[in-house]
């Protein structure tokens, strides 16, 4: 029999952990779900804090073409690989900051998504060269928001736009954290500079 009203008193979370009335433990893979459902719970209830001014928009560009298992039956790339370009962007736009994403991971740090959207304007189709532009909407001590536009490759129409946002978290505890300071540095002076491209 499993008692639910046992609460952990060594977590950040406070998360609800059952514990067994004939003291067992309960199986880890029950422990492990209920640790992410309390995990997602209270990201849920966490907003932007405010943090680095990023009115300014900059951002860095990135291409990719639209391969052929893109397509769909209409013949226009679908939805889902507009997610895959936003990565793009984003990854480019950290390693553009001088610290990539696998460095991140090397520090003990991730940073996962929370929530993300695409508003679809004008479909691309098979081998369209795709030009993202990625900029970093929201900056906060837990939290990142990035902002990206899609457009045909000469950047005179916009096609998609969209967002995603982040949770600090860290990496074996998976338990919602402050950003690493020089991570934080690195973004920091990267907003700080005039416009660029990746490599200029």
């Amino acid at each position: 029999m499993t008692n639910y009203n046992a609460v952990s008193k060594d977590s950040a979370l406070s998360r609800v952990i059952p514990s067994r009335v004939d003291g067992e433990e309960p199986p880890a893979q029950e422990r492990e779900s209920l640790r992410r459902r309390e995990i997602l719970r209270r990201l849920t209830r966490l907003r932007m804090t405010p943090g680095v001014d990023c009115s300014a928009m900059k951002y860095i560009e990135s291409r990719t073409r639209v391969r052929y298992k893109e397509t769909d039956q209409m013949g226009i790339a679908h939805h889902s690989n507009y997610i895959v370009w936003f990565e793009i962007g984003r990854t480019d736009l950290c390693r553009a900051t001088g610290i990539p994403y696998a460095e991140i991971e090397r520090r003990g740090y991730i940073l996962v998504v929370t929530e993300i959207g695409c508003r679809y304007r004008t479909p691309f189709r098979y081998d369209d060269e795709v030009l993202i532009r990625t900029s970093v909407g929201e900056m906060g001590s837990r939290l990142m928001k990035f902002t990206y536009e899609l457009f045909d490759a000469e950047g005179r129409e916009k096609r998609a736009n969209g967002f995603s946002a982040h949770v600090w978290l860290d990496l074996q505890s998976r338990k919602p954290v402050r950003a690493d300071a020089e991570v934080v540095r690195a973004f920091e002076a990267f907003l700080a500079e005039t416009q660029r491209r990746p490599g200029a």
